[in-house]
């Protein structure tokens, strides 16, 4: 089993190849406001020469869904699935905060989590989480410093907070990620055990702040023509 994991929901541009027993065999990361949908392709087909294998060896796909980056998530979504199509391989989504969730675990033990990410306008993106990853609060848009109005249903007291959102919700975060939506390597890992469904879909919980530009549709087309 060769995964591909890709990630473009903030502004990182990442992407890994981890095999069978869960090693990376090879990795991106390139921090960018713009540009993710000129850079991915060609960050696919760098990590697959690097670890000296084809498009035909992928065997599945994780793609980060969001929230994040609307045209960001769009990007990866369409890499996902046109990779996906072409090779007649699977593909699955992973949403950012239970990424930032998982990640936090490694560090924090088996602990219930709240993750957080900073949306801009005045909002957060965030998600509440289990000891066991299971998600006990959907991923939903919060207004800045009003996350306990409303929320007696979560044991705020219990809860370990993470992410760049979490300050904005007027608290104190116990953990920082290293990445905003999480590591590559952690969605790479949610994805390698996660049973195909449907394809992938993007999750937002907002518009988007302008009218998205062509360049996803332009990439699901690109990625499909180059598969071969």
């Amino acid at each position: 089993m060769v995964l591909l994991a890709l990630d473009t929901a903030s502004s990182s541009c990442a992407v890994a190849l981890v095999g069978a027993d869960g090693t990376v065999l090879a990795e991106r990361l390139e921090e960018r406001r713009t540009g993710h949908a000129e850079r991915l392709v060609p960050m696919i087909a760098d990590i697959l020469a690097e670890a000296g294998l084809a498009k035909g060896d992928l065997t599945k796909i994780a793609v980060s869904i969001g929230p994040g980056s609307f045209t960001g998530v769009r990007t990866a979504i369409a890499a996902a699935r046109g990779l996906a199509l072409a090779l007649s391989i699977p593909a699955v989504g992973v949403t950012t905060l239970e990424a930032l969730a998982a990640e936090a675990r490694l560090k924090l033990g088996a602990v219930p989590i709240l993750a957080a990410i900073d949306a801009g306008r005045d909002e957060v993106y965030a998600a509440a989480f289990d000891a066991n990853g299971n998600c006990v609060m959907q991923p939903c848009r919060l207004p800045y410093g009003r996350f306990a109005e409303g929320r007696s249903d979560l044991p705020l007291n219990d809860l370990r907070l993470v992410g760049d959102g979490i300050a904005s919700l007027g608290l104190t975060a116990d953990a920082l990620p290293d990445s905003r939506t999480g590591a590559i390597e952690t969605i790479a890992v949610l994805g390698r055990h996660r049973e195909p469904n449907d394809a992938p879909e993007p999750l937002y919980l907002r518009g988007a702040d302008a009218k998205p530009p062509s360049a996803a549709a332009r990439i699901a087309r690109k990625v499909e023509g180059s598969a071969g």
